[in-house]
């Protein structure tokens, strides 16, 4: 048997390479379900937030009435 027709033949590598495949793959759709539902979470948040700090900056919170 040629040294190609062995590599080919040989199946010791497989079990793990299977395994890492199918781990990678649950990953992948964990990081998409979690993006999912924890990026609408996020938005509204950070708009929550943009909305305070604008009332704050610009809500006559910085204003001082200056006299002369």
């Amino acid at each position: 048997m040629t040294v190609s027709r062995r590599i080919w033949a040989d199946e010791s590598g497989q079990a793990t390479t299977e395994y890492i495949l199918m781990v990678a793959l649950a990953v992948t759709l964990a990081l998409m379900v979690i993006r999912e539902f924890i990026k609408p979470v996020l938005e509204r948040m950070t708009s929550s937030l943009v909305e305070k700090m604008e009332r704050g900056f610009f809500g006559n919170l910085h204003h001082f009435p200056l006299r002369r």
